[in-house]
């Protein structure tokens, strides 16, 4: 797709070149940058910017200003003939008369231009421009309407914030996913922010130290070609567009996109992206949370927990289960639940594939009492022997209790992350060793349990393990 390409250019395209010093009026005066046609927006705050539009050349040389604020390895130009070839992209600054407003008398001003030369071309060129720069990102928002008990309607708006430059009639994209750009922190030497002892230095910080390897990994020439290949006189396409809404996946990406918006620098818009019906389910979930007593290694923990805060963790909460029958993935991002006219929670709804299912806490179910406790039941002393250290082994019973005060059925989905080997639990609970600390003494098991409670029922549900502890 033409946006993966455009990255994969950004890569190879960070040409090395040589940022000439102030110089005086040049014969040519240079013609403003390109009309901006697209604009793909990151959620940190991030934008790859494309522009297109015709310029004049002189003898095949172009110039046009100012420079955007790009970031290293992402600004590239592109001629739009067939037969022509980008020969050479040179930053430069020029002195330019400007009007002084209140002694209305013309005073120097210093700016910044980029001459470029094009073989084969005629007396004008489509150039296309493009370059990763900060300040414009977005943030979502959801908004869910309780129909019923298994229908909901979600709309999902985007809040753009446009800090670094006037964008007129143009196709932006809001990015979900997680944008990997290992260079965004450092300016683009083509930009003139910087001189080149500033240059080395800030990207020897950035780079660990090894600028070596970082300095071969900006000097590709193989856009050459595929320059060639692209037809600049198209419409920009980030994706293919869902007919129903505007949406389309870009690799690990997905992007939704809105057509002809205006914002001007330091403006703010909000737009509706999508709405849609899904179903859901109410659900309580009990995640129960002991303070941890020893560590992997069997060493004793001292915990100094905070007894609200552990007794909200511990609550049972009252959530919907959400079912992505849309057509888009959604991505994190908080979420105003309403039932009518009336406001019922606001959490985060996690990312959520399409086809898949979330849960959005509502509220702590005050009707649905439980409580839990953990005993030792046995103890074998010394029963190994590691680096001269002694261990007991533990073996600890716990007993999870919960009474239905409601007027109806409801199911509590039950979850305990725990150290030790999990021996049994009761009531078709599921046990199941993680990956974490598997070379440790005490690795770390998850126990699940899916419990109905009718109106009224009381249910004991319990469980056993072994833990190694220093002696």
């Amino acid at each position: 797709m033409w946006f993966s390409r455009v990255l994969a250019w950004t890569v190879c395209f960070s040409l090395a070149l040589p940022s000439t010093a102030v110089s005086g009026e040049r014969a040519q005066a240079p013609q403003p940058l390109p009309k901006t046609v697209a604009v793909a927006a990151f959620k940190n705050g991030l934008a790859f910017v494309v522009r297109q539009g015709s310029v004049e050349l002189h003898s095949g040389e172009g110039r046009i200003t100012p420079i955007p604020n790009a970031t290293l390895g992402t600004m590239w130009l592109a001629p739009g003939e067939a037969n022509s070839v980008l020969d050479e992209v040179v930053s430069y600054r020029y002195a330019a008369l400007r009007e002084d407003p209140n002694s209305h008398e013309k005073a120097a001003e210093i700016r910044s231009a980029l001459r470029f030369r094009i073989l084969g071309a005629m007396d004008k060129t489509d150039m296309t421009l493009g370059y990763l720069e900060h300040g414009i990102g977005w943030t979502p928002s959801y908004m869910i309407s309780l129909t019923d008990d298994k229908t909901a309607r979600i709309t999902m708006q985007a809040v753009v914030m446009n800090d670094a430059e006037d964008v007129t009639d143009a196709d932006v994209f809001f990015v979900v996913g997680v944008p990997n750009f290992a260079y965004s922190e450092t300016p683009s030497p083509m930009s003139l922010q910087q001189n080149l002892l500033s240059f080395m230095k800030d990207a020897e910080r950035r780079d660990g130290g090894n600028y070596r390897q970082f300095s071969n990994a900006i000097a590709g020439q193989l856009v050459a070609d595929e320059f060639k290949e692209y037809d600049v006189k198209r419409e920009p396409s980030f994706g293919q567009t869902v007919t129903e809404l505007s949406g389309a996946p870009e690799e690990d990406l997905f992007l939704y996109s809105r057509r002809s918006v205006t914002l001007e620098r330091g403006e703010r818009a909000t737009y509706n992206v999508f709405a849609s019906t899904i179903s859901y389910e109410h659900i309580y979930e009990w995640e129960v949370m002991d303070p941890q007593r020893v560590d992997a290694y069997g060493n004793p923990v001292q915990n100094n927990p905070n007894v609200a805060d552990a007794s909200i963790h511990n609550s049972i909460w009252h959530s919907i289960r959400l079912k992505n029958n849309t057509k888009f993935p959604w991505t994190s991002a908080p979420t105003m639940v309403i039932s009518g006219t009336k406001p019922v929670s606001q959490d985060t709804l996690p990312y959520t594939p399409k086809d898949a299912s979330s849960s959005l806490r509502i509220t702590i179910a005050t009707d649905i009492r439980s409580s839990h406790e953990e005993r030792e039941v046995a103890r074998q002393q010394n029963v190994q022997r590691r680096h001269g250290n002694e261990f007991d082994l533990v073996t600890v019973e716990g007993k999870l209790k919960l009474k239905n005060y409601k007027s109806k059925e409801v199911r509590v989905d039950v979850g305990k992350t725990l150290r030790g080997d999990v021996e049994a639990q009761s009531d078709g609970g599921k046990a199941m060793k993680l990956g974490e600390a598997i070379q440790t003494d005490n690795s770390l098991s998850r126990l699940t349990w899916e419990i109905p409670l009718k109106a009224g029922e009381e249910r004991v549900v319990t469980y056993r393990y072994k833990i190694f502890v220093r002696g």
